[in-house]
């Protein structure tokens, strides 16, 4: 099932980086276009089951409704599928979030009930297994960041990924401030001027832990000015894993 979905190019985050990404090199990476009460925009997530996509809790706070779409690295292209949920029960945002800027627990889950066994085709579309230990040390891990958009020399709307170092969280806060990095966070470092920015809200920031490629954090807030002064925060998953595995299965 395939789909071509027209979005306008100013509604797209940015990942500024000309690495472009080719289909089947991040089968995980989900596109999710979310109307509400009062706009639409575009956000990024991750398959991580068979019908769950976990992205930012700020993306889906107030969504009315959302088209998912996976197995494609170019929004004007079709999609190896797609679906529209308009049922908000199918919406989860963590109980403690806090919608105020800097976002607090800013995760939430989407439940595409259509998602047959069948679509996880092993190549285009397959999940990732998020990382559960709180007590793995992550700092100064290399870590890679995917999102949609245009980068500084091409206004195409292309799958783009940036590889940066996770940086502990003392330098994460000298940066920004103590109250704007808290420990349920964790911030990259920016290299050679590319970075995630803007809306490239719920992007799914991967690493290798223990052999295992898995999502250590999803994209939070970002600068207006994506540069190598400015770095992209994320919510740490690991915390919120427990929560993860509970909606998931009440839903079952």
């Amino acid at each position: 099932m395939k789909l071509i979905l027209l979005i306008a190019s100013f509604c797209i985050g940015t990942v500024l980086s000309d690495n472009v990404a080719s289909l089947g090199n991040y089968p995980y990476h989900a596109s999710l276009w979310i109307h509400d009460e009062d706009y639409n925009r575009l956000c990024d997530g991750a398959l991580i089951a068979q019908g769950w996509i976990l992205t930012a809790a700020h993306c889906i706070y107030n969504a009315t409704s959302i088209y998912v779409r996976l197995g494609t690295v170019n929004l004007m292209e079709g999609a190896e599928w797609y679906t529209y949920i308009d049922d908000q029960s199918h919406f989860y945002v963590d109980e403690n979030f806090n919608s105020a800027i800097p976002y607090v627990n800013d995760i939430g889950l989407i439940h595409a009930v259509e998602m047959s066994a069948s679509v996880i085709d092993g190549t285009y579309i397959r999940p990732i297994d998020i990382l559960e230990s709180t007590t793995t040390n992550l700092d100064y891990l290399q870590s890679t960041v995917t999102g949609f958009g245009p980068s500084r020399t091409s206004p195409e709307t292309v799958l783009r990924y940036v590889t940066m170092p996770i940086m502990p969280n003392t330098w994460c806060q000298r940066q920004h401030g103590a109250t704007r990095v808290t420990g349920g966070m964790m911030c990259t470092d920016t290299l050679n001027d590319e970075s995630p920015c803007l809306e490239d809200s719920g992007a799914p920031l991967t690493a290798t832990v223990a052999g295992q490629n898995v999502i250590v954090g999803i994209g939070s807030t970002w600068t207006e000015t994506c540069t190598y002064s400015h770095h992209g925060i994320f919510t740490r998953v690991a915390p919120h894993a427990s929560w993860i595995r509970r909606i998931i299965a009440s839903a079952s």
